[in-house]
């Protein structure tokens, strides 16, 4: 559970910023390409600290070392004398095939540019439409938005 509260608070936050947004307490602004929130209220702030504290719990979660990977408490009874056991074989593949490997994609949006990268042509096919589709919700989104539909 550990793991996953740093998620938890940057979900929440962007809730309650979209929140303050939606009555009114904050005001979004688009600078060029970046999104600018002016947040004047009490639940913008909230969400602003939670988002903040999300970060910093993220990094502290990914530089808090191997075991957090897998939801094991650190073993800090042994002593410089004993011997270090080695790290947990990694988990079973059981539903791949003998030879097969594991596919990864992802992308990431600067401003409102795409960049998509994959393992391989197929992954990397599904991740431009899933890109283009991203792309034109935050479009739609921003329209609609703005009010200028």
């Amino acid at each position: 559970m550990k793991k996953y509260l740093w998620m938890i608070m940057v979900a929440l936050g962007v809730a309650l910023v979209v929140y303050s947004i939606l009555i009114r307490e904050s005001t979004l602004y688009i600078a060029l390409i970046f999104p600018v929130v002016v947040i004047s209220g009490v639940y913008g702030l909230i969400g602003t600290a939670l988002i903040f504290f999300g970060i910093i719990s993220a990094i502290a979660t990914f530089f808090s070392g191997y075991q957090v990977l897998f939801d094991e408490p650190l073993d800090t009874s042994a002593t410089s004398s004993q011997k270090v056991s080695s790290p947990p074989a990694p988990p079973s593949k059981k539903g791949q095939k003998k030879g097969s490997r594991l596919s990864a994609g992802g992308i990431l949006f600067l401003g409102p540019l795409p960049i998509v990268f994959g393992s391989d042509a197929k992954v990397t096919r599904v991740m431009l439409i899933l890109a283009i589709i991203l792309f034109i919700i935050v479009i739609l989104g921003f329209v609609l938005f703005l009010g200028l539909i």
